[in-house]
């Protein structure tokens, strides 16, 4: 098993080498497709060509339109067919390689209201059937994940490849700093979605969740805050059958 984490914005390129150079099993981020309709920050985009040098693993992930929190409230089945459109451009515009998956997130967890299954549906077939990517979601663990798979059972079938699921389920919510030299990624099948291929397991959510290491080059200290840490079977999510990530 493999960690990675997510995280708003970029913490810059420095960072993230020491991580890479510092952490063995600390193999893939996640990368915000921006601007997205509830996801404006385009740090993460920008910072595509240092994530692809220094070789990391992505969770490329488009925050679409939400029923609650902030952001855009545009559910529909016709705005899903439009924003899987706009997620395989914005994939193709940093280089992502053609089969890549491409994540969809869910915010709210428990079991979705109609108009917002027509829209992640609209929004997964779009992806997945006529663009160069394969589509995955972000969702909670318990209902939503469940829900998902049922609605787009139909896809799969017509196009025999996996809508990949990556969920979260925090056994930690916050406050907590996590020792990297310690720290032992789980397995996502124990997350209570057993076809789970990431697992968002410790969450920024009632404080902050900072990560420390050791930076193997200088033998000091390094810190990174504010994070959710994820792990998984596969070293990139992106690629889970290991292809490329990136057009070279």
């Amino acid at each position: 098993m493999l960690l990675g984490f997510d995280r708003f914005s970029f913490p810059g390129a420095t960072l993230m080498r020491s991580l890479w150079d510092s952490v063995a099993d600390m193999t893939f981020v996640g990368l915000y497709l921006a601007p997205a309709p509830s996801h404006p920050d385009t740090s993460w985009m920008e910072a595509a060509p240092a994530l692809q040098s220094i070789g990391w693993g992505v969770l490329p992930t488009y925050v679409g339109q939400q029923v609650i929190g902030s952001g855009s409230h545009d559910v529909t089945e016709a705005r899903g067919t439009i924003d899987g459109l706009h997620a395989a451009g914005l994939a193709a515009g940093i280089r992502l390689h053609p089969q890549c998956v491409v994540y969809l997130d869910i915010e709210n967890g428990g079991l979705m209201p109609g108009n917002q299954v027509k829209y992640v549906k609209a929004w997964i077939r779009e992806v997945h059937v006529n663009s160069i990517y394969w589509a995955g979601v972000y969702c909670s663990r318990t209902q939503t994940a469940q829900q998902v798979a049922d609605n787009v059972a139909d896809i799969v079938t017509e196009t025999g490849h996996p809508v990949e699921t990556w969920v979260y389920g925090p056994i930690d919510q916050g406050p907590s700093t996590i020792d990297l030299g310690a720290e032992a990624a789980r397995d996502p099948a124990t997350s209570g979605f057993p076809s789970a291929l990431v697992w968002q397991y410790r969450m920024s959510m009632q404080g902050p969740i900072d990560l420390r290491w050791i930076d193997s080059q200088a033998g000091t200290a390094r810190r990174l805050n504010h994070v959710d840490l994820n792990c998984s079977s596969v070293s990139d999510p992106a690629r889970p059958d290991g292809g490329p990530t990136w057009v070279t």
